[in-house]
């Protein structure tokens, strides 16, 4: 059986032999899950975000390009997530980044079919942009890692934790708490819980049903736009 927020932290602070301090080992406990989310890309933590290409949120107010907020809990966009359909066949978007994507032109009356895509997360939520400006009102998917969030008091919360290789929560968390007994097992307790995650994130990620490829960089070849020769109407 899973274990609530609330036990682990109690048996992390009673292997750690710190009992009174309930409070900071539930905040080391989000930080633990927090960073889990931050640095990996789990299935169990993935979401599907829709965007509708004729329903933009507001315009920019530098550029006029409209822009869509993506979900409230968005990390980051997952590899080729983003996508839409015409008529059953799907197109994948290619990412640039801001900088990039500014230098694209845009001129009066100038839409097609979209192909680019870049994402502003200086805002909350962030904000994703299109390129060229949409023809038609699409129906845009967007695959993406979920920001988890934190367990309200997990001292005292019922609440299971997302991420569900425990032991390593428990190792991880124990060693933290000695960290603040200066303890001196704290080390061990760190290596025992980075092994455990190791095979964990192995076994995750060693899917005999995938073959791994190695790609050439879609922005810089096979891209429609950025192919075509500049001419003496547009740009220079």
């Amino acid at each position: 059986m899973a274990l609530q927020a609330q036990q682990l932290v109690n048996l992390a602070c009673q292997i750690a032999k710190t009992p009174a301090y309930v409070l900071q080992a539930g905040q080391f406990l989000n930080m633990m899950l927090s960073d889990l989310a931050q640095l990996n890309d789990f299935e169990l933590s993935r979401g599907l975000w829709q965007i509708d290409t004729g329903a933009p949120t507001g315009f920019s107010p530098t550029t006029g390009q409209p822009y869509f907020n993506l979900a409230s809990d968005h990390l980051r966009v997952l590899k080729d997530g983003v996508f839409y359909l015409i008529s059953g066949v799907p197109y994948t978007l290619i990412q640039y980044s801001l900088s990039d994507f500014d230098q694209l032109i845009v001129t009066q009356g100038f839409t097609s079919q979209i192909v680019f895509y870049a994402v502003d997360d200086s805002f909350s939520p962030p904000q994703m942009y299109f390129w060229p400006p949409p023809n038609a009102s699409y129906q845009v998917d967007v695959r993406y890692a979920k920001l988890r969030p934190d367990i309200a008091t997990p001292e005292t919360s019922t609440t299971v934790p997302w991420f569900p290789e425990q032991n390593y929560l428990l190792d991880e968390l124990t060693a933290r708490m000695m960290a603040v007994a200066n303890d001196d097992r704290m080390d061990s307790f760190h290596k025992k819980a980075a092994d455990i995650l190791r095979k964990w994130l192995t076994i995750q990620r060693d899917n005999e049903s995938y073959v791994n490829t190695v790609t050439l960089d879609r922005r810089k070849f096979s891209t429609p736009f950025s192919q075509l020769k500049n001419t003496k109407q547009v740009g220079f």
